[in-house]
């Protein structure tokens, strides 16, 4: 087996990537990220909602060091069309349950926060670069990946690039999303004084 430059490389240090990272650093092997941010959360998008179960297994105490903005106890979801409009409205104690409760973040400073425990781990961050092409070797088998024009090789590769993954349509031909499994969404950041939040 020819020699690589890393066990693994990560594309992407959104949620999903900077754990993988962070597993595989703790783990002991090798691992470089690349992110085409220019840091962990620029590109990232999400509803700003994490749930506290899966992260748990990771970071037990989360909690305690996470940039979190609130634990989430209330839930209101609208459906709207263009001549009506109607909303569920839910309160509950076991919103904040441990195992089913919830935060709101800010990817961005929530994203480097992971990215931060991944380096913590021993895993390496390139940021502001885009992978262009994932490298095969003559069987088709991924060995690495070539970013602007560096070519670096692992025995394994992560793409963790989300829901719109030019890379895997480019280099394995997985096919774009049907416009029938997708969904637009609308998302606001309001900020608000304390004492109106906490009313």
């Amino acid at each position: 087996m020819a020699e690589t430059d890393f066990d693994a490389i990560v594309v992407g240090s959104g949620c999903a990537g900077a754990v993988a990272a962070y597993e595989l650093a703790k783990a002991g092997k090798s691992t470089l990220v690349v992110e085409r941010g220019n840091f962990a959360g620029a590109k990232n998008m999400t509803g700003g909602r994490i749930y506290s179960h899966s992260l748990k297994k990771v970071f037990p105490d989360f909690e305690s060091e996470a940039p979190l903005e609130r634990k989430i106890t209330h839930e209101r979801i609208a459906l709207m069309d263009p001549a009506s409009q109607t909303a569920v409205d839910f309160t509950s104690p076991e919103l904040a349950e441990e195992g089913k409760d919830s935060y709101s973040v800010l990817r961005a400073p929530f994203d480097q926060w992971l990215a931060s425990k991944a380096e913590d781990a021993g895993a390496e961050y390139i940021c502001g670069i885009a992978v262009e092409e994932l490298l095969k070797d003559g069987s088709g088998r991924v060995v690495g990946v070539r970013a602007g024009e560096d070519e670096i090789t692992a025995e394994a590769t992560i793409v963790a690039e989300g829901v719109n993954s030019l890379l895997c349509e480019r280099s394995l031909g997985n096919p774009r999303p049907k416009p029938s499994q997708m969904a637009v969404g609308v998302k606001q950041v309001f900020e608000l004084p304390s004492n109106v939040i906490e009313d």
